[in-house]
């Protein structure tokens, strides 16, 4: 079921999931773990796999896992067969995405700067790559390949940037949902209320759009109200009575389990229609009953909407210049990867010459060559010493050359 294989021998990476093109979010939120999920799946690839490295990425648009491993494909098939029993109720087939070695990064160096979003060149997934190692470090589940794919990641990102293949801050899932609600209640014409229910960074953005229209009236939801922002802001407990007087309500929390429910939308007038848009992964918002009056959409109900789109020249152009970055940065992590492992080979070298150096050449002396006056036992252990070091420095110049010779010929293949 591995759709790429190529030079796993030099990344030793694997990535498994699903995106919004793979699942719909109803599914993809079955693949979000708790603490205790991600410790028990950790646990089980380091043992079963050799895994020294774990992350986990979840987003509006995808969720998945990235480790670092010797066993990239062995990894791979085990993480899919979790993906598969998480999903295995569903009511069609979910077959997650798999990449090892190279095409493991290079997904994810293209995902890092909004290649495979459905809002194209998006700039918050870099956000929440970052968060996701950091988090992962947090957890003490990084590794020295994750922790240089992630400063590759950086300098990709700020090129990307500068080069145009990453739109502005203001595209994103906060102006699809700002364009998909507003668009819903002109068209429904009654009232124009709306309730940002999490203030996270996708919903300051989602508030800050309806905010600077003049159209709408807003009124934030959040756990925890800052100080300061009482008179903006309303706590979490009183989401029933704040959800009795809007129209439309935009659920982008990062609660575990569902914040909206019929329960929630008890008391208000059900002839009066409103919209609750569910943007959260997992998801926020449970099956409403019809009866409430109100229209239940999601992050699926987003990806058909066309605004943001750029025009197509232009879109082109942009990503061939993404797939050059890509490609760039791909070949800095290979060579930071295989430096790394001539690194412990070099430091294995280092530690024999020490040994035989200092441990094993004077024991030698001191057994075979007790006869030999003080003068004589030095002069020989002194051309002893002489052949190791001859030794030692031919094994670092044949590691140096044979790196050299293939990053030369990775250069050869790009051209």
């Amino acid at each position: 079921m591995i759709e790429k294989t190529s030079r796993t021998d030099v990344l030793p990476m694997a990535v498994v999931g699903c995106d919004f093109r793979r699942a719909p979010s109803r599914w993809r939120s079955r693949l979000v773990l708790d603490d205790a999920e991600r410790h028990d799946l950790v646990t089980e690839l380091g043992r079963s796999a050799g895994v020294d490295g774990f992350l986990d990425l979840t987003t509006c648009n995808r969720t998945e896992w990235v480790v670092s491993t010797p066993e990239p494909a062995w990894a791979a098939e085990l993480m899919r067969a979790v993906m598969l029993e998480r999903t295995s109720q569903a009511d069609e087939r979910i077959e997650p995405y798999v990449f090892v070695g190279a095409d493991a990064a290079r997904h994810i160096l293209s995902v890092s700067i909004g290649q495979e979003s459905f809002v194209v060149g998006e700039r918050q997934i870099a956000t929440q790559l970052f968060r996701a190692v950091e988090d992962a470090r947090r957890r003490q589940t990084t590794s020295r390949v994750l922790n240089g794919l992630s400063s590759i990641t950086g300098r990709l990102v700020r090129d990307a940037v500068a080069a145009g293949c990453i739109g502005a801050p203001a595209v994103g899932v906060h102006s699809l949902s700002y364009h998909f609600v507003a668009s819903w209640l002109l068209a429904h014409g009654r009232g124009r209320a709306v309730a940002v229910v999490g203030l996270g960074a996708i919903g300051r953005r989602v508030r800050g759009l309806f905010e600077a229209d003049p159209r709408f009236a807003v009124v934030a939801v959040n756990r925890t109200v800052a100080q300061g922002e009482e008179g903006r802001v309303r706590s979490i407990r009183e989401l029933r009575t704040v959800l009795a007087g809007v129209d439309a309500a935009i659920v982008c929390t990062s609660a575990p389990h569902h914040v909206i429910k019929d329960s929630t939308l008890e008391g208000r007038e059900a002839s009066r229609p409103m919209l609750v848009l569910d943007i959260g992964i997992p998801e926020q918002v449970a099956a409403l009953s019809p009866g409430l009056g109100a229209t239940r959409a999601g992050l699926d109900d987003l990806t058909a909407d066309p605004v943001g789109a750029r025009d197509m020249a232009e879109q082109t152009r942009h990503d061939d210049d993404a797939r050059m970055l890509v490609q760039r940065a791909l070949d800095e992590l290979t060579i930071f990867v295989r430096e790394g492992s001539v690194v412990d080979i070099l430091d294995e070298v280092r530690r024999r010459h020490e040994r035989f150096v200092d441990v094993e050449i004077p024991r030698f002396l001191a057994e075979r060559a007790g006869s030999l006056d003080d003068s004589e036992r030095a002069h020989l252990g002194f051309g002893l010493k002489g052949m190791v070091l001859t030794y030692t420095n031919d094994v670092f110049q044949a590691i140096k050359r044979s790196l050299v010779k293939e990053e030369g010929d990775d250069c050869t293949d790009m051209s």
